[in-house]
């Protein structure tokens, strides 16, 4: 399926985010899900799920995913079982998630993520709302 452009805006601002969080880090491998993306930098699937940024450190002591919705997918059923599944994996791996989302949508998406981790007793990930500038197009 073709992405939108808003999509891949945020799925960018992801990945300028990671590169400035994780600049001193050695050893990382970053797998991103762009059009450019090839079998061997697209990110795997998580619980039937494709995320658009994943990063870990080689040998695995943590795990970064990051994930983009447009303000039309953010209360969708398969959003939220999509996220399910990400913040489920990430509590056992010194996890970190990161939801990108236009700027209009920063406050529905801090309480779509806070619903799942209390819901479903997520514990020991560090989340995060990144709202970004891709209402401009």
């Amino acid at each position: 399926m073709a992405e939108s452009e808003v999509h891949l805006d945020l799925v960018r601002l992801i990945l300028e985010h990671a590169r400035t969080r994780f600049a001193s880090h050695r050893g990382i491998a970053t797998y991103a899900d762009l059009p450019t993306s090839t079998a061997q930098t697209r990110p795997s699937r998580i619980g039937g799920f494709v995320p658009d940024v994943f990063i870990t450190d080689v040998p695995t002591t943590w795990m970064f995913i990051g994930e983009a919705k447009t303000a039309a997918d953010l209360l969708l059923p398969h959003t939220i079982a999509q996220l399910r599944a990400f913040l489920d994996l990430l509590q056992y791996h010194r996890g970190v998630f990161l939801l990108a989302v236009p700027w209009s949508s920063e406050v529905t998406a801090r309480q779509v993520v806070d619903t799942i981790v209390k819901r479903d007793g997520i514990t020991g990930v560090e989340t995060g709302i990144l709202a970004g500038p891709a209402t401009w197009r």
